[in-house]
């Protein structure tokens, strides 16, 4: 029988794809604190949180698999089935560059707007990724306006060492701020 210690939060979680049980222990400053969702979703497969009142999610970097996105933003309207058609082929194409680092998504297709126009990427490629290397179907991704035309999608991409002195994190960060100034969460697909 496992022993609860004070000041020690025990979270159990199956290992992917095994399904073999670890346990992790997080030390907290007070034994009645909770052990906050964004570090649960990061080493467990927590649901998606819920929309905030103005029908985004919660500020923050939210880590799904493409299924859970698929599954969570796919469906109700045509519109929305037609642009996660959309996100599971710009996924494939940048996972075929095999330099793929991160794939977040953000604006309205991670909201509870009814008819998202289109799906805003963000992929962060490895540094060692050359555009010219990438195989010719995935070049589209890196072309903003030729995307937004072909693939109805708004897709920005970045390497790290791309970044002249911005931390990566604070770049992505960016990406959760509306046109109105409010803060919204994003998604990070996870393979």
């Amino acid at each position: 029988m496992n022993q609860h210690l004070p000041g020690i939060a025990h979270l159990w979680l199956t290992d992917w794809p095994t399904a073999g049980l670890r346990v992790f222990e997080f030390t907290i400053s007070r034994p009645c604190e909770r052990i906050t969702q964004a570090t649960a979703r990061r080493f467990g497969r927590m649901p998606l949180p819920a929309f905030n009142e103005f029908g985004d999610l919660p500020e923050g970097n939210h880590s799904a698999s493409l299924a859970e996105v698929a599954a969570r933003f796919g469906s109700g309207t045509s519109q929305r089935k037609a642009v996660t058609d959309r996100l599971r082929r710009i996924y494939q194409l940048a996972a075929a560059t095999e330099q793929l680092d991160r794939f977040v998504v953000f604006g309205s297709y991670v909201s509870d707007v009814d008819e998202p126009n289109d799906v805003g990427v963000i992929l962060v490629m490895r540094n060692a990724f050359r555009t010219e290397d990438c195989p010719v179907e995935s070049s589209i991704l890196f072309d903003h306006a030729r995307a937004n035309d072909e693939l109805g999608a708004s897709i920005f991409w970045v390497r790290p060492d791309m970044l002249l002195g911005e931390p990566l994190e604070q770049f992505l960060a960016f990406w959760q701020t509306k046109r109105d100034g409010r803060r919204r969460g994003v998604v990070e697909i996870q393979p």
